[in-house]
């Protein structure tokens, strides 16, 4: 049993070198040698700090997520159950998106009072 996986590994082995080998002959037959001249229309790269972004400053909670504050409130409606009555309203998270979800009403008050007050 010993001798017959020395010889599969044996087998792998050579297989992986020949492997190897086409990749490297194909690679070499592919490879261009790269000459240049005088007159060639070469510039160097000069980075453009303008494009560059800093990244924003995020407040983490203890289990990695952020608080992602109401955009606006773009709708209400109330959803009826049995002997019930849900006010819901529609939350917009990010204007760019247009990521909105519905909430409780009761919920949005509490966190967000500024919606909710009156002028």
């Amino acid at each position: 049993m010993l001798e017959e996986t020395k010889e599969k590994v044996e087998l792998i082995r050579e297989k992986v070198r020949a492997t190897q080998s086409r990749q490297k002959s194909y690679a070499d037959r592919r490879r261009r040698s790269l000459e240049f001249e005088v007159g060639d229309h070469l510039r160097k790269y000069v980075p453009d700090s303008s494009y560059v972004i800093e990244p924003d400053v995020l407040d983490l909670r203890d289990d990695l997520s952020v608080e992602v504050p109401v955009a606006r409130i773009e709708d209400t409606r109330v959803k009826e159950l049995r002997g019930k009555s849900i006010w819901l309203v529609k939350a917009v998270w990010d204007p760019v998106i247009g990521e909105a979800i519905w909430e409780l009403e009761e919920r949005m008050r509490e966190l967000y009072t500024y919606f909710f007050s009156v002028g």
